[in-house]
Formats: structure tokens, C-alpha cells, sequence
């Protein structure tokens, strides 16, 4: 945005405060623009075998230790300074030590590292201002020095102090002078006035492609969406419907256009297939880690078989011996597994017996019961025969009691001392009168 400087008022006075301004003898620009490499911006992908391990970026001024890693150098010399109180300096990769003390602690990098990470592709630093250039790194100065357009440059005025771009020093004279734009009445320096009035200024006339009628810019955006002379795609246009016209002929398609029937369901299906991609995504990383925690626990496993079956291991005294960390760690994950191993036999165990004891309880259980309802069902039915022979005349004359002997005599005695008493009716029993009562239990 062109920086705006305040009101019109006084704009006169303030003109002519760089017009007397004598002008260099010199026309050659002054650049003082010192591109910093690390806050480059790279027109492509970069190889991470070419990227610093401290900062991440592409090397710059690259030196190897001792252990062949390789650091930037401004890097490096804070990596070390930052371990100035310690015993000794470490590689900040390997942590390996290496004596910074010395004539001449860094070794030489090979060649071809510098002439990957100089020949890289970078993007100019003005892009923004609007320098589209891609140059190799290593010719990035030259390129802001000599050729960018946007490049900031001493004012060809010995007394003005501001900057302005190389595109306009070869005017050949101050551009820092106070300008009142024409259409917002707005004051800006005199080198930022045309960028406003063709970028942001509201009131500059632009003219409509469709119609050829001009409009103010605060009113051209929303002219040329509602233009009647614009042309126009269908809306099912992503969809496959070729269709173009301007809008009164696309009232009348949409109208007639299938396609266009059918993109509420088409759009919900993108959804749905987007929402189903990102679920792929997020199963396939998941797999991913997977596999890898697999993979290093077979590595494992098969680097702890390899060292069981080599020559004869070394004995040490326990008190002198410190197992190393990587030893200690396979020894962990393995014990580690098999105490896992045995609690999984043991609850395996466990769950059998449990299944083993229920079913012999639910068994017996059973049995007990069938034996229960065998027993009541004989009661019943004897209990039942017992109540049918009760409740029938029938039986009870065609099968009379049997008594002991004790109410046999009773019985004789009672026949005796009743003489009205039929003979062939001295042993029945009287029974009810079925005219007046039922029979009763």
C-alpha cells in the first residue's frame, strides 16, 4: 500500500521541499539492499540431505565435523558457544566430541555440496512489490544489485534521504515531492501516486469488458457480477454442462439443464467422497505407524537372535560392567514380551478352568432338576388317580375297601347289633347323596 503522507492542506508547501534538492552528479543507483540468505524463499522443493540440521534451511557456508556432519557455519559457532561451560563439545547430530579448541576444528566440505545448495532456484526478495524473477541462490546479490526492477535505491537527490525503486531512478530526479491525487484528494509522495490510482485508488475510472460503460472502482466489482452482457456458465458447469450465454439465456437453461437438477446430489457426493479421502488418509497413517513399530520389533527381535547365536560371550564383573543403552533396552523389550506372553497363558488357563467348572455346576444343575420333576410328576399323577377314585361312585362299589383287622371287627360288631341291615351291604360305606350335595373331600 503507498504510504499516504496526510490532508491536501499545506500540500503546496510541503511540495517544494525537495525541489531544491540538488541532484547526484552520479546516475549509477546505490543499492543498499543486503539480501539475507536464510529468509530466502525457494522456487521448489528442496532435498533434505541439503538442509542444515540446526536451522533446516539450505546450507549456507557449510563445514563438516569430524564425524561427517555437516552444519551451517553461523550455526555451528552458536552450537558451540552455547556449550562454552561444559567439559566438552559435542556434535549437535551424533553428540560425538570433537576438540573446538583447535587451529582448525572444521574440516573441508566437498565441492559438489556448495554447487547444489548455490545453484538452487530462489524467488526475488521484492516479489511482493512485483518481481517475478527465479535466479540461482549464489546469484541472488547480483540480481538485487544490478537487474531487479523493485530493488531499493539511494534517491538521485544529494540531500533527500528516502529510497525509491530502480525503475524509477532513471527518471533522473526526485520522486519524493508531495502529490494530491486527483480522485480521492488524498496526499501521497509523487513515486507512490501512480501504484495508488491503479491498485486502490475508488474513484479512478475502469471501464467494463462486457459492456464497455465505465464505472468507479468501488462500483466496478459489483457491475461486472451483475452485468446483463456478461457471459455466464451454467451452474453445472463442473459437472460437464457446456453451456455459455449471458444471463438472460441462462435463465431460460437452467430451466431445461438436467445436469443442474442433479448438483445438490453431486455435491453431496463430493462431500462424501472428500470426507471418505480424508478418512483413507488417516487410516493409511495409521497403518503406516504400524508397520514401522512392527518393523523395528522384528529388527529387534532378529538382532537379539543373531547376537544368541554367535561365538561365546564375554563375562564381566557386575560392579565394573555397565550394559550399554542399546542392550538395555533390548533386554527390556524382551522381558518385556515375555512377561506379557505369560500373563496371556495364565489368563488363557484360567478362562478354561472357569469354562470347564460352569458347565460341569450348569450340568449337574440340570440333572437335580429333571430328577425334582420326575419325583413331582409321580405325586401328581398318583395324587390325581387318588382324586378320581374318591370322586367316583362307580369305583367304590365295584371295589370295596379292604380294612385291618381291627375295623373288621368293628364293623361285624355294628352289622350284628343292626339287624335291618342288608347282608350284602354290612361292609360298604354310606355314601353321599349326590341329589342333595356334591361330593366333598
Amino acid at each position: 500500500m503507498p504510504s499516504e503522507m496526510g490532508p491536501s492542506t499545506g500540500a503546496s508547501e510541503e511540495r517544494g521541499s525537495c525541489h531544491g534538492n540538488k541532484l547526484s552528479t552520479s546516475f549509477s543507483p546505490h543499492v543498499v539492499t543486503k539480501v539475507d540468505i536464510k529468509s530466502l524463499e525457494y522456487a521448489g522443493p528442496v532435498d533434505v540431505n541439503l538442509l542444515c540440521p540446526i536451522c533446516q534451511c539450505p546450507f549456507f557456508i557449510p563445514v563438516r565435523l569430524p564425524c561427517d556432519h555437516v552444519f551451517c557455519s553461523e550455526c555451528l559457532q552458536q552450537s558451540i558457544q552455547a556449550q562454552e561451560q561444559l567439559q566438552s563439545t559435542t556434535c549437535p547430530t551424533c553428540r560425538g566430541a570433537f576438540d573446538s579448541t583447535g587451529p582448525s576444528p572444521f574440516q573441508l566440505v566437498p565441492r559438489v555440496i556448495h554447487q547444489l545448495v548455490e545453484n538452487l532456484p530462489v524467488k526475488c526478495p521484492s516479489l511482493r512489490k512485483g518481481c517475478l524473477g527465479e535466479v540461482p541462490r549464489g546469484d541472488i546479490q547480483d540480481h538485487v544489485e544490478k537487474y531487479c526492477p523493485y530493488s531499493d535505491v539511494q534517491c538521485p537527490a544529494d540531500a533527500c534521504g528516502f529510497l525509491l525503486d530502480r525503475k524509477d531512478f532513471a527518471k533522473g530526479r526526485c520522486l519524493h515531492s508531495h502529490t494530491v491525487c486527483q480522485g480521492c484528494s488524498r496526499t501521497f509522495f509523487e513515486r507512490d501516486l501512480e501504484d495508488h490510482r491503479r491498485k486502490h485508488c475508488s474513484f479512478v475510472t475502469l471501464t467494463c469488458p462486457h459492456c464497455d460503460l465505465g464505472f468507479l472502482r468501488y462500483q466496478f466489482e459489483n457491475h461486472v457480477k451483475a452485468c446483463p452482457e456478461a457471459i455466464s456458465t451454467c451452474q453445472a458447469a463442473p459437472y460437464g454442462c457446456d453451456f455459455q450465454d449471458k444471463a438472460q439465456s441462462l435463465d431460460h437453461h437452467s430451466k431445461t439443464c438436467a445436469l443442474l437438477k442433479l448438483v445438490p446430489f453431486l455435491e453431496a457426493q463430493n462431500d462424501r467422497l472428500e470426507s471418505q479421502a480424508i478418512a483413507l488418509d488417516l487410516l493409511k497413517a495409521k497403518h503406516h505407524s504400524l508397520e514401522t513399530v512392527l518393523s523395528n520389533i522384528t529388527d529387534t527381535l532378529e538382532t537379539c537372535d543373531i547376537r544368541q547365536q554367535g561365538t561365546a560371550v564375554e563375562t564381566f564383573d557386575s560392579q565394573s560392567h555397565t550394559p550399554e543403552p542399546y542392550d538395555a533396552t533390548i533386554h527390556h523389550l524382551l522381558s518385556g514380551h515375555e512377561s506379557l506372553r505369560r500373563d496371556v497363558d495364565r489368563m488363557s488357563m484360567e478362562m478354561s478352568n472357569l469354562d470347564a467348572k460352569a458347565r460341569t455346576m450348569i450340568l449337574n444343575e440340570s440333572l437335580h432338576t429333571k430328577d425334582e420333576l420326575s419325583r413331582a410328576n409321580a405325586a401328581i399323577s398318583s395324587i390325581r388317580m387318588q382324586l378320581n377314585w374318591l370322586t367316583s361312585p362307580n369305583h367304590q362299589r365295584e371295589f370295596p375297601p379292604r380294612f385291618n383287622g381291627a375295623s373288621a371287627s368293628v364293623e361285624t360288631s355294628v352289622a350284628a347289633s343292626d339287624p335291618r341291615r342288608p347282608a350284602g351291604l354290612q361292609n360298604l360305606r354310606r355314601l353321599s347323596d349326590d341329589a342333595r350335595q356334591e361330593p366333598k373331600l
